[in-house]
């Protein structure tokens, strides 16, 4: 019963959250789509309170809504008034004619050339009709920008067709007139303005343009023939005369092709490919003639003859002055025929005068005569004196003329004259000119001027003087400045000698150590421009020669510099001396150099040689220090332990001789079992010292027992004693076990012998012991699981008790505890034996009983 009202009560919660999520869903779902219409219906149908406000947006609906009315009520008025203006004019001009009111919808009635008043604007917002040719208009009356896209096809009307109307008896004409797709457009007009003047005509009924048919009712042939005369149309095809016309048309964001369209009330297009261009116009008549005299009057053409020099200015700078006289002058196009010296320019007639005036004026030559060749060389210098003469205000160019001796300038007038001022005041006169000549050896042009010319350019900067010409051919040099002193010192620099030296190969070696940084050296300090050095491949005369280049001055004071540096001494050194010299990457060798003040100090290790370059009171001062720190000292090892303690632990004890009898190298010849020691003589007598202290040796006998402990079954504990033996003694020292002797050899200070010794008595009544046993009897003695064994080590205290070969017991511990545990064996072993015996004496009673009869007992009766 529980259950069952569990459950149900449980479905029925289960049921209500499933029916209450879908009754949500459904509401949200209809409150996401009806509330976008709750919104609007507030905003627009029920507008609040604060419509009166000028910010809100209902306000303003509400607002725009009243003008809206205003404006339609006054375009009815102002229909009526026109309407009624028309009729009245109407009549006056036909008398005859009877008197009724137009049945089409007449948007406007005003005359094309009558101008409209702000009140009599129309409903659609246009204030006339006129003058809509300005703008440019698709089919649906929408202002678009740029040559429409057309195709070409004029219209022709068929005959009109007059019938009288039975029930008015008014004539009426009609004509259907078939148009182009691609031309309705264009007859419609913009927003409907071609359509709009021809119901503007009086007596005109009806207009309709439907599936490429115009047909137009009216009461009158004139009306008739007015209409029609406003919607014809033509098209008219133009292939211009260059193919950049086109361009031109369509330049700048199609401007030119615009103001066509504006100023000719057509429609331009341009369409083809690049090699059959043509321009398509569609408009009325008189419009395409418009346009025709339009293009005319724009693309005139003026051939000009020009001078060589103005050929240079309109094609220098990449054509930018073309573009100067075109942009200046309004000009459409300049075309420049370089080979015959012409210029072809196109647009109106008053640009390209005013192109031809311009390309006239800014092209002014004028030849200045100098007096001298030195003014020329003044000029071409680098101090920019050309530079700035070109950079006088509409001057185009100088060009200087070697052979005149003179100067032409180009540009414009004003701009010529002061060029002309501008040489006559600033360019010296002859006399103020001093000059020098002097010549280089072609092979060393090329160090003389440097990568590029940066070196002569650089030494022109420099100094004050004005031009420095040079031959590369034959190496002549002139130099042009305004005093005899800047002269000089400009040829003190650029003349350049070469000087060739034997070296030896030490000193190339040294000369390019460290990636050449000693000829680096020697250059910056001696001002040398360049050394080369080429190696000898002479074995028997090793070195080379090096070759300086540069002033005088500079490879004067690099040959002093190479007697002070390069001076050489070679002597010989062992071969500990040298691994001495060369350790801990040849820091000894550095610190000679240092101390000593050499240039170099090298060693040739195959020869067993030490080079020392440098200043002579350098090199004895070196050989000196040398003498004093490599005396050698050979000792001879003659412990074995002593051989051991001084290469353990990464040869410990040799670097800590070394540091501490500060020897500058110590060497250890294992199979010889020599020592050698390199240094000053107080050092070795501190060393030897040293390892009297340090290597004392002494043979410690002790018993096979305590042997066998040390080492341990199988040498499984002779690691961890030795370490121990190592504790005790606190020091340096070396521990050899010799087991055949029982001899424990100690090597080391007399305290570490003395800590040994101490640990080896406090330790000397551990043993290992063994005794033989039955290999039957071996089970019986581990037991199950080693409990037998368990129990043994128990009962007599022995440390551990292991069996070897199943004959063997090896037994560890103390001397007591050990012969326990022996006489514990024994007596198992005994007792093992006796109870065995017993076992087969009671096995062999089993088996004669089993042989003899068995006697059956006789069952008792009652």
């Amino acid at each position: 019963i529980f259950f069952s009202l569990f459950s149900t009560v449980f479905l029925s919660i289960v049921l209500f959250v499933v029916f209450s999520l879908l009754i949500f869903s459904l509401s949200l779902i209809l409150w996401y789509f009806l509330l976008p219409f709750f919104f609007f219906f507030l905003m627009i149908r029920r507008p609040p309170r604060s419509t009166l406000s000028s910010s809100s947006a209902a306000s303003d609906v509400y607002k725009r809504q009243g003008q809206d009315r205003v404006a339609a009520r006054r375009a009815a008025r102002s229909r009526r008034r026109a309407n009624q203006k028309l009729n009245t004019e109407q009549a006056a001009e036909e008398p005859d004619s009877p008197k009724m009111s137009v049945a089409v919808p007449v948007r406007s009635a005003v005359e094309p050339g009558h101008q409209v008043s702000q009140e009599e604007q129309p409903e659609d917002g246009d204030p006339t009709i006129k003058n809509w040719e300005k703008g440019l208009y698709d089919v649906y009356g929408n202002r678009m920008d740029g040559p429409w896209m057309c195709h070409q096809v004029v219209h022709h009307s068929t005959s009109a067709v007059s019938h009288q109307d039975q029930a008015t008896g008014q004539t009426t004409c009609k004509e259907t007139v078939p148009v182009e797709p691609d031309l309705a457009a264009a007859v419609i007009g913009p927003k409907g303005a071609n359509i709009k003047r021809a119901q503007a005509i009086y007596g005109v009924d009806s207009i309709d343009l439907e599936k490429n048919q115009l047909t137009v009712v009216a009461q009158s042939a004139s009306a008739l023939s007015k209409a029609l005369e406003i919607l014809h149309v033509e098209k008219q095809t133009m292939s211009l005369e260059q193919p950049w016309m086109y361009g031109w048309l369509l330049a700048d964001k199609g401007t030119n092709i615009r103001e066509l369209e504006n100023t000719c009330s057509v429609r331009a297009k341009v369409s083809g490919s690049d090699h059959s261009r043509e321009l398509i116009l569609i408009g009325q008549p008189d419009a395409l003639t418009d346009a025709g005299s339009w293009l005319s009057q724009h693309l005139e053409q003026l051939l000009v003859h020009l001078t060589e020099t103005q050929v240079v200015w309109l094609l220098s700078n990449k054509g930018a002055n073309i573009r100067s006289v075109e942009q200046a002058c309004g000009v459409a196009r300049v075309d420049v025929d370089k080979d015959n010296l012409k210029a072809t320019l196109f647009g109106r007639t008053r640009a390209i005068l005013a192109g031809q005036d311009w390309i006239v004026a800014n092209t002014v030559s004028q030849l200045v005569e100098l007096e001298s060749p030195m003014q020329l060389s003044w000029l071409r210098g680098s101090r920019d004196h050309l530079k700035e003469l070109s950079s006088l205000d509409g001057l185009w160019r100088a060009e200087l003329l070697q052979e005149e001796c003179s100067v032409r300038v180009t540009g414009q007038e004003q701009a010529v004259a002061q060029a002309q001022k501008w040489l006559q005041d600033r360019v010296p006169a002859p006399g103020d000119f001093f000059q020098a000549e002097f010549s280089v050896d072609p092979s060393l042009m090329g160090v003389m001027m440097g990568k590029k010319g940066t070196r002569l350019v650089q030494v022109e900067k420099d100094s004050d003087v004005y031009t420095i010409d040079v031959s590369t051919s034959d190496g002549a040099v002139t130099v042009l400045g305004p005093s005899s002193d800047a002269v000089n010192q400009v040829r003190r620099l650029l003349q350049l000698f070469s000087d060739t030296t034997r070296i030896s190969q030490g000193q190339v070696r040294f000369l390019l150590l460290d990636k050449a940084a000693n000829l680096k050296l020697l250059e910056e300090s001696c001002g040398i421009e360049a050394v080369n050095i080429e190696r000898s491949t002479d074995k028997a005369a090793p070195g080379g020669q090096l070759e300086l280049i540069g002033t005088a001055e500079s490879i004067v004071k690099a040959k002093v510099w190479m007697d002070i540096h390069l001076n050489q001494e070679t002597m010989q050194i062992s071969g500990l001396c040298l691994g001495w010299l060369l350790d801990n990457k040849a820091s000894a060798l550095r610190t000679l150099e240092k101390e000593c003040g050499l240039s170099s100090a090298q060693v040739e290790t195959s020869e067993l040689e030490l080079s020392l370059m440098g200043p002579p009171d350098a090199v004895k001062l070196a050989q000196q220090w040398l003498n004093d720190r490599c005396h050698e000292l050979v000792l001879k090892v003659e412990h074995r332990g002593s051989l051991s303690l001084l290469l353990q632990n990464k040869a410990a004890a040799l670097n800590q001789l070394r540091n501490t009898a500060k020897l500058g190298r110590v060497s250890l010849d294992k199979d010889a079992a020599e020592l050698q020691l390199l240094g000053e003589v107080g050092a070795l007598e501190v060393a030897r010292e040293w390892l009297g202290d340090k290597s004392k040796h002494f043979e410690l006998s002790v018993r096979p027992g305590f042997m066998r402990w040390l080492i341990g079954r199988n040498g499984k504990s002779l690691r961890k004693q030795m370490q121990a033996l190592e504790k005790a003694a606190g020091g340096m020292v070396s521990l050899e076990l010799d087991q055949p002797n029982n001899l424990i050899e100690v090597t080391g200070t007399q305290q570490a012998i003395d800590a040994v010794c101490e640990w080896v008595q406090c330790h000397s009544d551990q043993t290992i012991e063994s005794i033989q046993i039955l290999a039957s009897q071996s089970g019986r003695f581990i037991g199950r699981k080693g409990a037998s064994m368990k129990e043994m080590i128990e009962a007599t205290g022995v440390e551990s008790a292991n069996l070897e070969e199943d004959t063997i017991m090896w037994l560890a511990g103390t001397q007591a505890a050990v012969k326990k545990a022996m006489v514990y064996v024994e007596c198992q072993a005994q007792y093992y034996t006796l109870s065995s015996t017993t076992e087969d004496k009671i096995a062999g009673l089993k088996d004669d009983l089993n042989d003899l009869p068995r006697i059956r007992a006789v069952p008792n009766k009652k």
